[in-house]
C-alpha cells in the first residue's frame, strides 16, 4: 500500500475544522443519588420489609470528640480522690499519636 491509500482510509477532515462536540448521555451524581431503583435485590427487600431487627442502633457513648485536656481533667481532678488512701489524683497525657494519646492516672503523694 502507498501513503496516498492510507491516507484515504482514515477520516479525513478539512484542515482547520473543529470535530464534532461529544454529547453526554452518562447519569449526573445528583440524579444518581435520588434514584434508588439501581439498589440489589436485598436491598430492596430490606427498605420494604417491616422487621425492625435490620435497624442499625447508634451507640451514642462510642465515638471521637475533640476536647480540651487540661480544663476538663484539672477539673475532674478537684473533686475526685484516690479510693484506698484517700489522696489526690492527677492526669497527665502519655503516647501522644497525631490527635490520639493515652490518660495516665496518679496519686499525688
Amino acid at each position: 500500500m502507498d501513503k496516498k491509500s492510507l491516507n484515504q482510509t482514515a477520516k479525513w477532515r478539512r484542515p482547520g475544522s473543529q470535530p464534532k462536540k461529544r454529547k453526554f448521555h452518562g447519569v449526573l451524581p445528583d440524579d444518581h443519588e435520588a434514584n434508588t431503583s439501581y439498589a440489589s435485590a436485598s436491598a430492596s427487600k430490606l427498605q420494604q420489609s417491616e422487621d425492625t431487627s435490620f435497624d442499625v442502633h447508634v451507640d451514642q457513648t462510642t465515638g471521637y470528640s475533640i476536647l480540651q485536656f487540661f480544663l476538663v481533667f484539672s477539673t475532674l481532678q478537684e473533686y475526685l480522690k484516690c479510693k484506698t488512701c484517700d489522696k489526690d489524683v492527677s492526669f497527665t497525657k502519655y503516647g501522644q499519636r497525631g490527635l490520639g494519646f493515652k490518660v495516665c492516672i496518679t496519686i499525688n503523694m
